[in-house]
């Protein structure tokens, strides 16, 4: 079962992915899809590193 921290943190991340997203598809009509390319491996990095960052704040905040 999924708890209310993961959902959080999961939110969180989903929100971010889309603008991510609909910023490379606005730059790649722009011509810049090289760089959106480049950046790819990036934009899948950063999300799970800002979702351990915010399931391990929840998690603190849980216990104090």
């Amino acid at each position: 079962m999924i708890s209310m921290i993961d959902r959080k943190a999961a939110a969180i991340v989903i929100i971010y992915s889309a603008s991510v997203i609909s910023l490379s598809i606005f730059l790649s009509g722009y011509g810049y899809t090289a760089l959106v390319f480049y950046s790819s491996v990036f934009w899948i990095v950063l999300p799970l590193l800002i979702y351990a960052k915010i399931r391990n704040l929840i998690e603190r905040r849980r216990n104090s």
